[in-house]
């Protein structure tokens, strides 16, 4: 029985809907073939919303990660199908195009609280206006998610539709957001940039480079030819994340880049004998690390900015944005440390870097509540800077306010340095000159 090289019809389908949180996939192989038997791989593309904890079971298909696409797969290596066979392989997933209801909350009761803050002021009706169109929004997005039974497309066309809403949900929220600022009720870093997240780096959470471990590959190629020598143009494209210092070893292969891909990949020509098999032996640094001791500085200030909600009307929100960071922290943790192929590795890090960004939006959302506590947030803001210096030593950075204000009085300072240094030499010459 030889190895299927022609059509290989693999049919993707909602097949259930079970109470809006769990969907069955149905993933179909046929053999067109009337006469003779094959042998096909059978590999389906999830969408790119899936991540594998978002499988619930797989059935007979082993998770794998498509480092060139990003996107997850499910996949299984050698099905036998007897002409005209059709094989059926059931996937059940949860339903990812949904926005987590515990979010949308928190959106309609942090609003409510901005609106409430502007409560008596000149621009009152301008903040209930701004809270009811967001109110209406979020209706809105509820009452698309509580549609019955679509087809994928359809429940991803409505998520989609949703990601919009909350795009503009998110900017009428900056517009209260500003307006309680103009208006004094919250201060100046309500919406400026944290000053906690400004002082961390970029890669303040990967690896050393002298640290990283070295991955090997074994890149293979043959020559299926029975009899014909072959030309073979040999190419492997790095992932991503892999920079030429990256590169430990490479045998003679050559290392260029795709100015189109943007990455570089490892090429060779080669002449081969027929049947001929060859091997090159890569090794990598194993760039797709996170310093796990790192990440306990989100929930210790994350705790922190729980602590400063206590007594008040957000501290529930606290808690909730701390949990969720607590939680995202293990999700990272657990993704890294469980046994997987390296495919599955670089996508648990990139997963991992989403999750990394979600923790500081957490972070900025629980800065905000803090900075809306007693006396308009002020004693919140001194609190916030005594908790960066007590909690990592991070001396925060002075907002732009602040620092003109420093320029402005080092030049102050200078030009009176300057004018007493002049007169004092002015006095000195005439006092020579006599």
């Amino acid at each position: 029985m030889g190895r299927w090289k022609g059509l290989l019809f693999v049919g993707f389908c909602l097949l259930s809907l079970n109470c809006y949180s769990q969907i069955k996939l149905n993933i179909t192989a046929f053999n067109p073939s009337r006469e003779e038997a094959q042998e096909v791989d059978v590999c389906r593309e999830l969408p790119p919303e899936f991540a594998p904890e978002d499988v619930i079971d797989s059935g007979e298909l082993e998770i794998n990660y498509d480092v060139r696409k990003s996107v997850y797969c499910v996949e299984k290596k050698k099905v036998d199908l007897k002409p005209q066979e059709l094989s059926k392989f059931i996937v059940e997933v949860s339903d990812v195009w949904r926005l987590k209801e515990k979010e949308l909350g928190f959106i309609r009761q942090y609003t409510q609280g901005l609106v409430d803050l502007l409560a008596g002021s000149a621009v009152e009706e301008i903040g209930k206006e701004l809270g009811e169109d967001i109110k209406t929004q979020l209706d809105k997005i509820i009452a698309r998610q509580e549609e019955g039974l679509l087809t994928i497309r359809e429940r991803r066309e409505n998520y989609r539709q949703s990601l919009d809403s909350l795009a503009k949900i998110n900017k009428e929220i900056a517009s209260l957001e500003l307006i309680a600022v103009n208006k004094g009720v919250v201060p100046q870093e309500f919406i400026e940039q944290s000053k906690f997240l400004a002082g961390l780096g970029e890669e303040e959470f990967f690896l050393d480079k002298e640290e990283l471990e070295a991955v090997k590959l074994s890149l293979k190629i043959n020559n299926p030819a029975d009899s014909k020598k072959e030309k073979f143009a040999f190419v492997y494209y790095l992932p991503r994340e892999i920079k030429p210092d990256d590169v430990l070893q490479k045998e003679d292969l050559e290392l260029k880049y795709d100015l189109a891909e943007k990455l570089f990949y490892l090429c060779k020509d080669l002449d081969l004998e027929p049947q001929e098999n060859k091997v090159y032996k890569v090794e990598l640094k194993d760039v797709w690390k996170i310093d796990l001791e790192k990440l306990n500085i989100f929930s210790d200030y994350g705790q922190k900015m729980a602590d400063l909600l206590k007594g008040g009307g957000d501290y529930s929100l606290g808690l909730e944005l701390r949990d969720d960071i607590i939680d995202s922290i293990a999700e990272i943790i657990a993704s890294q440390n469980r046994e997987q192929s390296l495919e599955m590795q670089i996508g648990a890090f990139r997963d991992n870097l989403k999750r990394i960004e979600k923790i500081k939006d957490d972070i900025r959302k629980s800065e905000k509540l803090a900075l809306k506590i007693e006396a308009g947030g002020r004693q919140a803001g001194k609190l916030l800077k005594q908790t960066y210096r007590s909690l990592f030593g991070i001396i925060p950075l002075p907002s732009a306010q602040t620092a003109f204000r420093m320029i402005w009085a080092v030049i102050i300072f200078l030009g009176i340095f300057g004018g007493l240094f002049f007169i004092i030499q002015y006095v000195q010459t005439k006092k020579v000159s006599k």
